[in-house]
């Protein structure tokens, strides 16, 4: 499983009857799927629940009859592992003997240069312009590596062949028939010695036998798609390609949905798509409350603030701070005409646009509640293929909240809000390391320099909230902040700035590398430790002068330590 990536899909060799199973077969290998994703960040799959039209994820697999799936659907496909068939017949020892009847149709992925490697062994009439057509060959591997062909013949007819057609004698009784799609049935058969070995499977059926071991070997190769031998691992790489952790690297969050018409927190759909058509965003912040019968909608809490705020009039029979039922908040309007938002409305957004993604605001830290908002949250995805699921980030409040939600779903990735929480930049900074937590996000007070460091050097990003004025965002991203939740800047203006601030960081940095590599000579390169995690400009400037006063480089190194211990 080494050569395969983390947070893709992987569908296991067992799989291929995937579609043969019952449904209780299939719960229980979805609840081994998820255990396993627990342990190794690799998402296991049936075939049968992709829906590969959407898929945006890398997907790994052994079975070659997905491949014409996915190039119907514009995947390209490559092989990770595998032997090709040419190989495994020029790997075989001196004195093999192959038999090899085709079933259906044998020779759509020979192509030029297959065909050229198969002639050179000797296969000489299996190419594409054998399409559908009967084959069988037999081989007799030599002391030199070379093939003796004792039989070869292609056919639209059905071919039967037993050792009297062979030109010498075979150290086995035989009998063999091919036909190919043209014949009107399709059958590969390979008895020796009265037993059947051949797998009788579309493609090239193959029997092996060396005499040094006295031992028979079945093999197949489904030459219609592939011509490699079974096990290979494949990999179908989408058009559009959108990894689950793609959003970390986005300069802004779009809190709340954004603001609409002047008002911050409405959480409604007119909101999203404005955001998303006109402003560029794609990672969006929501937050989510429980109605009064458990359904989980897009509400940041019951407050009569909150409804005099979205111009709304409290249902009857709903009392002051209590929520209300389903329905009733499907049928209150936000600010008198926008539609608010269930979480069943939320998934549809994310399958409409498969580049977005959706960030959690929960705020409850009662953690039975927290288990039943994310219970309802990954239920409300169950209609949609699991690249919706994938691109949900839950925000954690608590440390305890990680294993709460981790038991319900395992998300790809999580951010560590700290407006919750009383830990100190240490107990945040452990918490972090060896969790999926991509960013830690907080108020611009909450935040300094030495915790922005600090979580740099555990690749954990930061992420602050809300900024809703230019020069404010410029001024932290020059104390190293990384990215911010924002209701009205829009995408386009935060990632330019950041780029730009992060360019110029960036030159000033590798100023500092060529000055050090000047003055002290190319060796003094291996004993200066990253700086890559700086991110303050005045920083950067004063270790650029002290490279220039410095005596030599054990001295840069000390006013290096002053000055990080100052600013």
């Amino acid at each position: 499983m080494h050569s395969i990536e983390r947070e893709s899909m992987y569908i296991a060799a067992s799989m291929k009857i995937d579609r043969g199973m019952n449904e209780h077969e299939k719960n229980v290998y979805r609840a081994y799927a998820k255990s396993y994703y627990r342990r190794n960040r690799i998402r296991m799959k049936l075939f049968t629940d992709m829906d590969v039209s959407r898929n945006c994820t890398d997907v790994y697999f052994h079975d070659p009859t997905f491949i014409p799936y996915f190039k119907m659907n514009r995947h390209e496909i490559s092989v990770i592992e595998g032997v090709q068939l040419a190989d495994y017949l020029n790997g075989l020892a001196p004195d093999c003997w192959v038999w090899i009847a085709v079933k259906d149709e044998g020779s759509q992925a020979v192509d030029d240069m297959n065909a050229a490697r198969l002639a050179n062994i000797g296969i000489t009439q299996l190419d594409r312009s054998k399409l559908r057509h009967s084959y069988v060959w037999i081989g007799h591997k030599q002391e030199d590596g070379t093939y003796e062909v004792l039989y070869e013949q292609c056919s639209p007819e059905a071919i039967n062949v037993n050792e009297e057609c062979l030109k010498s004698v075979s150290p086995h009784t035989f009998t063999m028939t091919s036909q190919g799609a043209l014949s009107g049935n399709s059958l590969a058969s390979i008895v020796i010695d009265g037993i059947e070995y051949s797998s009788n499977q579309r493609g090239i059926n193959m029997v092996t036998y060396t005499p040094s071991l006295q031992l028979l070997e079945s093999n197949v190769v489904d030459s219609f798609v592939t011509m490699y031998l079974p096990n290979a691992l494949y990999r179908a790489v989408p058009p559009i390609r959108v990894h689950p952790h793609a959003w970390v690297d986005r300069a802004s969050i779009c809190h709340a949905g954004g603001e609409w018409e002047g008002i911050a927190y409405t959480n409604c759909l007119e909101a999203l798509e404005f955001h998303y058509v006109h402003r560029g965003h794609r990672v969006f912040e929501l937050d989510f409350e429980l109605t009064s019968d458990g359904e989980l909608v897009a509400r940041h809490d019951w407050s009569e603030l909150l409804y005099g705020h979205l111009k709304q009039q409290r249902p009857e029979g709903v009392q002051p701070g209590q929520p209300m039922t389903h329905e009733q908040f499907r049928s209150t309007p936000i600010l008198g005409r926008f539609t608010p938002l269930t979480a069943h409305d939320v998934m549809a957004f994310l399958h409409k646009y498969t580049d977005a993604y959706l960030v959690t605001d929960t705020k409850h830290f009662d953690m039975e509640t927290v288990r039943v908002q994310f219970q309802k949250l990954v239920q409300s995805t169950e209609s949609y293929d699991d690249n919706v699921l994938s691109r949900i980030v839950p925000q954690l409040y608590r440390e305890e909240m990680y294993d709460v939600v981790e038991q319900v779903h395992s998300f790809p990735s999580y951010i560590y809000t700290l407006y919750q929480t009383d830990s100190s930049d240490a107990e945040v900074v452990e918490f972090v390391q060896g969790k999926p937590i991509l960013a830690v996000a907080m108020t611009p007070q909450r935040y300094n320099r030495k915790l922005g460091d600090a979580l740099h050097r555990n690749g954990v990003r930061t992420f602050l909230h809300t900024v809703n004025v230019k020069a404010e965002l410029e001024e932290l991203i020059d104390l190293g902040a990384d990215g911010f939740y924002t209701d009205r800047l829009d995408s386009y203006s935060i990632k330019e700035i950041v780029q730009r601030k992060r360019v110029a960081t960036e030159t000033k940095l590798s100023v500092i590398y060529d000055l050090l590599s000047h003055r002290f000579g190319n060796e003094a390169m291996l004993l200066v430790p990253s700086l890559q995690y700086i991110r303050d400009p005045l920083m950067i400037d004063a270790m650029i002068m002290a490279v220039s006063n410095a005596n030599d480089l054990q001295e840069w190194l000390t006013n290096m330590d002053q000055i990080i211990n100052m600013i």
